[in-house]
């Protein structure tokens, strides 16, 4: 955009067959509340990145050595910190709904493959990808629940305890690891070993909690959620778009609720508890057990190439143009002078 028309505003741009599917945009806030947000300052990405190190190990790794454990999870998640973050932010821009959304666009995707393999690359040098394994994400992102100073115990216990029965589905005694990581500029180290699948998930909730209750100079001695946050006023505006989207007399009242982040969790948190009267019942929580399994058959949630469209909306008492035209009324409400 800067080439193109001297602008600093970010684009993003999802397929073309996911614009009449609004249930998926909430991964949206990924990329605009999270990577956008990390490169709209330069200092900030670097800052958390030595955080996240010193929150595991102080020791250098010196040259030619093998990296103890908490040299390796200072180097892991120095290496997964981006995309991390960028899950974290969205989290205090969209609410726990966007994990549980994430969750189940992302076990759909991989419905046919085993993507945990995908993090032994074929030999040592290759690169680890970038993307942590989707329940280490959500064991993050339940450090940042559990983390969230405006957010209520009983929602705060609510919400960890749904997305940890999510994440444990996906969990296994050990993360097979081999590929490179970078230490430092021109840089790298070889990984190959099996790592403790719990270690990793419990330093994954350390590195969730730490981002967004670190003071940071970037934000002037402030922690992200001064700036940026999820509260129980969100979740009650979301709670109450999801009650008008799911009774088909109510929609329109959708129209005048909410921004559009909002919007997209009370969308997500309607189709949660649709799913949760149909197939599954409620536990301890208050909020349903997903299995992945579920995801992929749920005509309700199937993606990338079947994703909820108007009718899939009407079968579950959801209406597509009400939330279309919901999104229309928030913008029209944001830009107005």
């Amino acid at each position: 955009m800067s080439r193109l028309c001297g602008s600093n505003v970010s684009v993003v741009s999802l397929p073309e067959r996911l614009s009449a599917h609004p249930i998926w945009w909430i991964t949206l806030a990924h990329e605009t509340a999270g990577h956008n947000v990390l490169h709209a300052d330069p200092g900030l990405l670097p800052e958390l990145a030595m955080g996240v190190r010193l929150l595991f190990s102080s020791a250098p790794l010196l040259a030619g050595s093998e990296p103890d454990q908490t040299q390796l999870l200072s180097l892991l998640w120095s290496h997964w910190l981006e995309e991390v973050v960028s899950d974290i932010y969205a989290v205090l821009n969209s609410g726990p709904a966007f994990a549980y959304n994430l969750h189940v666009y992302l076990s759909s995707i991989h419905e046919a493959t085993t993507p945990l393999d995908e993090f032994k690359q074929p030999d040592a040098w290759q690169p680890l990808p970038v993307h942590p394994p989707l329940p280490l994400r959500l064991w993050a992102m339940i450090g940042v629940v559990e983390s969230l100073l405006g957010f209520g115990e009983a929602q705060r216990r609510m919400h960890a305890a749904a997305l940890r029965k999510l994440a444990k589905e996906r969990s296994q005694p050990k993360l097979a690891l081999r590929g490179r990581i970078e230490i430092e500029k021109d840089r790298w180290i070889e990984i190959d070993r099996n790592v403790s699948f719990q270690s990793l998930a419990q330093s994954a909730q350390r590195v969730g909690g730490y981002v967004v209750s670190a003071r940071l100079q970037t934000f002037g001695g402030r922690c992200v959620q001064e700036i940026e946050t999820w509260d129980d006023d969100d979740e009650r505006i979301a709670d109450l778009i999801a009650k008008a989207l799911a009774h088909p007399d109510q929609t329109a009242s959708s129209r005048h609720l909410g921004d559009d982040a909002q919007l997209l969790a009370g969308a997500t948190l309607a189709v949660c508890r649709i799913r949760s009267s149909t197939r599954t019942s409620r536990g301890a929580c208050g909020w349903p057990s997903w299995r992945a399994s579920d995801a992929t058959r749920s005509s309700a949630f199937r993606a990338p190439a079947a994703c909820i469209n108007t009718a899939s909306f009407q079968d579950h008492g959801l209406r597509a143009p009400s939330l279309m035209a919901a999104f229309r009324a928030a913008a029209a409400r944001a830009t107005a002078p």
